[in-house]
């Protein structure tokens, strides 16, 4: 893995922060990111490449989902076939399809390299 790809929900303002968190985390790691268009514009003080929403899957190799259960069924659609494992991270008050939460998005995140992955119809799993 070497390209993340980094949605959220539009106008999500929690995001935000978890942006200006997220990406420096993902440079520490030898990992670049790819932002979602739309996302992109909740942080435009970053410079950081983007994508349409329909183009981001077929550019990186796993893409971290910021919001709740809509925003990931949306992702998910956009993913379609293309097999690109989605990580989602909780950034509501309930969320029945996003497994993460804000405070465990790290751990998640890093359990993932250098592995394989594999997603179920519910959440994203590690596969060893």
């Amino acid at each position: 893995m070497t390209r993340v790809g980094i949605v959220a929900k539009p106008g999500g303002v929690k995001a935000e922060a978890v942006i200006h968190r997220l990406l420096p985390w993902l440079a520490d790691r030898g990992l670049s990111a790819v932002i979602e268009k739309e996302t992109a514009s909740l942080v435009p003080d970053l410079s950081v490449a983007s994508a349409s929403k329909q183009e981001l899957a077929s550019q990186v190799d796993l893409i971290i989902v910021l919001g709740g259960d809509g925003t990931l069924l949306s992702m998910a659609r956009a993913v379609g076939d293309l097999g690109v494992p989605l990580l989602g991270v909780n950034l509501g008050g309930l969320g029945f399809l996003t497994p993460s939460t804000k405070g465990c998005c790290w751990r998640s995140a890093s359990s993932g390299k250098g592995s394989a992955w594999g997603s179920t119809a519910h959440s994203t799993t590690w596969l060893s």
